[in-house]
């Protein structure tokens, strides 16, 4: 579970010890990230995982687990519950979303695809995800 900022950073290192994928941990990561407890009453509006300091720390995780050539995913809601927010895991290049978030996020995800897949065709490149 990658739900604390040093996972980049230490990726390579869990890779060697034999991990083959990683899951972000959304609620966990932006908790630390942030400093905001989701749950807290006085609070839980300032909690939210499309932070840009949050999403780049998914961006680096994910990164870093295509370059590794494992996979990455993500365990928490967002995807399920913000489309926009899957639309950005998408052109991270996020590989997966935990099976209960798997039905409320495909079309989601079929969507944005075909998005990323036009805007790289229209500009001559391949899909972040895969090797060009």
């Amino acid at each position: 579970m990658a739900e604390v900022p040093s996972v980049p950073h230490w990726l390579p290192e869990y890779v060697g010890l034999g991990i083959d994928g990683v899951s972000i941990g959304g609620n966990d990561l932006t908790r630390l990230m942030l400093g905001v407890d989701g749950d807290s009453e006085e609070c839980a509006e300032l909690f939210d995982e499309s932070d840009p300091a949050v999403l780049e720390a998914m961006s680096r995780i994910i990164g870093v687990a295509r370059r590794l050539g494992i996979t990455s995913s993500l365990c928490g809601q967002a995807p399920s519950n913000r489309p926009a927010f899957a639309e950005h895991l998408v052109r991270m290049g996020i590989t997966s979303v935990t099976p209960d978030a798997v039905a409320a996020t495909r079309q989601v995800v079929a969507s944005a695809e075909r998005r990323v897949l036009l805007d790289h065709a229209l500009a001559g490149t391949n899909h972040p995800s895969r090797p060009a």
